[in-house]
């Protein structure tokens, strides 16, 4: 990969840095393990006339060259439905034990399998010797079932980040299922209440609604203590506690809103729930999961490991089919994913999903991986499974740092006109020195990684010919190495403002270009889905024809920028997989969804098209796992 700038080390063409001597490139340099940055300025100059530029703003992982890195807390969740019988389970199972050889005592593997049900089969356990023959023993238990209950699997995948670490040799707890919801019907004539604030006006309280929290058997019932609803605050009583099942709690209202709720266990465990009212049919419930029974014992060597503030958390979802069960609408799952990543607070965990074979939803599976900062892979056939995983795996053991942001500040009059990017923007907002702060949220970055921001900025007019200091870019994030957050000194943005400068964009910096090229292919692919979705296979193949054009057409693709010629690879690819509705459906809409994902987040998503985003370490796991037929 590349190396510093000024190092003796060569990048592959499609990661040359912007030249450290150029006018047009400014570098801060890095620490032994830190970040660094870079900024490229498409043009050397500008004229004094009010104008746009384009510029590149660039963050580097270190090169880590030591085995020393951050404890992985790690969760599978694997389908075990039907469908997965045969050579796809199997090799799931043989490339979880792969895997497993991987870890050490210092990380941790909890395991959830689901196909109608869902079993937690291991819970968060240490990788010591008893940790790994245990884990090792429920993995070859793994067996195929029913029906794919996929949102209830990854949700429990997900508590168990919750749960914390479970002592190596205590059996696994098991999940029971509960529907969690309201029934609900429309009184004849609205209630009058004297003792509470009338509704607004318009609205009348006509709206009966029950929350019921109800158990498949009522030995699962016995072991909630209570429920304790928490009601909108124009309730009279807006806290009530039920303490007898179905946890039934009726009330008369004018409006919706979201319950809160609180299952109280015997054992002293509180479990949160929540739940949008539902006035739209007569029974409004959805299937959850809840370890009702009492957790094995947290052993004293497990609550050391948990102390541990660097860890690298990350849950994998390995599944062939459609949702069938539970929760079956993405917009409604990534809600209920970021709302428990939200409660899971410095336990949150990232999510990447991997997709086998032509059955499953691309479209579920890439946004959930979206909701959860991780990626999507589609895995066309049974022998590329171990490379997949072994390649998510390399990655994870190579995390630096998280949390990573990019802050730059814009002088007066300076505005951002477009920030060319899929990573969350925030701002501008006006700072104590009169600036604009604008932020870039990139999330994790493994070693050797980088992320390339492409924005255009509006520069006011010049009164005089000068250099023109016309913003800063720092960026900041959290050293798992070190165990603390890290600064990078500060860049300014420098223009000169000349009367006679060209902005022929041919002269174009090649970092900006070549980022140019990678937004142009990965608007490209995206808009192909949106008109794919919609059955205009038409449309999609006009959308990826005029990328091509243009690509091709780009100083950078005569050139032989590499980067460029694999851009043009893939959508030359994807072009072929629409040419019919067929071929479309099992391989084109997947193929676009995790080829997009991979060049808009510049991270590997399996298989060769994004190998260039690819660190050594992900690489070596990707061949290593090769191996496993």
């Amino acid at each position: 990969m590349a190396g510093y700038p000024g190092s003796s080390e060569q990048a592959p063409d499609g990661w040359v840095l912007a030249d450290p001597t150029s006018v047009q490139s400014l570098v801060a340099e890095p620490s032994a393990q830190g970040l660094s940055i870079e900024v490229a300025l498409a043009l050397p100059g500008l004229p004094t006339t009010a104008c746009n530029i384009d510029a590149v703003l660039s963050v580097l992982a270190p090169t880590v060259q030591n085995a020393v890195r951050a404890p992985l807390r790690l969760v599978a969740v694997l389908d075990k439905s039907g469908s997965m019988q045969g050579d796809k389970l199997r090799l799931v199972i043989e490339t979880m034990k792969f895997m497993l050889q991987h870890l050490t005592e210092r990380d941790a593997l909890g395991l959830v399998a689901f196909d109608t049900n869902v079993q937690v089969i291991a819970p968060l356990t240490l990788c010591s010797a008893e940790g790994r023959a245990q884990l090792e023993s429920v993995i070859n238990r793994v067996k195929s079932g029913s029906q794919t209950n996929l949102s209830g699997g990854l949700l429990r995948g997900l508590e168990l980040h919750a749960d914390g670490l479970r002592n190596c040799m205590s059996p696994a707890g098991e999940s029971q299922r509960l529907f969690f919801g309201n029934t609900y019907r429309r009184l004849p004539e609205a209630l009058e209440r004297a003792d509470i604030k009338p509704p607004p006006a318009g609205c009348e309280r006509v709206h009966e609604w029950s929350m019921e929290l109800r158990t498949e058997s009522s030995g699962d019932a016995v072991l909630i203590k209570k429920v304790v609803y928490k009601l909108h605050e124009t309730f009279a009583v807006p806290v009530v506690e039920v303490t007898e099942p179905p946890f039934c709690l009726t009330e008369v209202g004018w409006g919706l809103f979201k319950v809160h709720a609180e299952v109280h266990l015997h054992d002293g465990r509180v479990l949160p729930l929540q739940h949008e009212l539902c006035f739209d049919q007569p029974e409004h419930f959805r299937s959850i999961f809840l370890q009702l029974h009492p957790p094995p014992p947290v052993s004293p060597d497990c609550v050391r490991a948990e102390s541990e503030q660097a860890v690298v958390r990350s849950t994998f979802l390995f599944t062939d089919g459609i949702a069938n069960v539970g929760i079956q609408k993405s917009e409604q799952l990534c809600d209920c994913i970021a709302a428990m990543s939200n409660e899971l607070g410095s336990k949150q965990s990232t999510i990447s999903t991997f997709g086998f074979g032509a059955d499953h939803s691309e479209e579920l599976l890439r946004n959930i991986a979206k909701t959860g900062n991780g990626v999507y892979c589609f895995i066309e056939g049974t022998d590329t499974i171990g490379q997949a995983f072994g390649e998510a795996l390399g990655g994870l053991l190579s995390v630096t740092h998280q949390n990573v942001r990019l802050n730059l500040e814009l002088a007066p009059n300076v505005k951002l006109v477009k920030a060319r990017t899929a990573y969350p923007v925030q701002g501008p907002t006006r700072i104590e020195t009169g600036w604009d702060m604008v932020s870039i949220d990139v999330s994790d970055l493994f070693a050797e990684e980088r992320r390339d921001i492409l924005l255009e900025f509006s520069l006011p007019e010049s009164a005089e010919e000068a250099q023109q200091h016309f913003g800063r870019f720092h960026a900041r994030g959290f050293s798992v190495l070190g165990a603390c957050s890290e600064t990078t000194p500060s860049i300014d943005l420098v223009i000169e403002r000349v009367s006679d400068a060209s902005a022929d964009r041919s002269q174009a910096h090649p970092q900006v270009e070549r980022h140019r090229n990678r937004y142009i292919a990965s608007e490209a692919l995206d808009s192909a889905r949106g008109a794919g979705r919609r059955s205009n296979l038409e449309e999609a193949r006009k959308t990826l024809q005029g990328a091509i054009a243009e690509l091709t057409a780009s100083k950078l693709a005569t050139q032989g920028c590499s980067m460029t010629a694999a851009l043009l690879v893939d959508l030359q690819e994807c072009l072929a997989d629409i040419r019919d509705n067929l071929t479309y459906q099992s391989s084109g809409s997947k193929k676009m969804a995790y080829m997009q994902m991979g060049h808009e987040r510049q991270r590997t998503c399996g298989g060769n098209t994004t190998a260039m985003y690819c660190n050594k370490f992900a690489f070596s796991m990707k061949s290593q796992a090769s191996e496993l037929r």
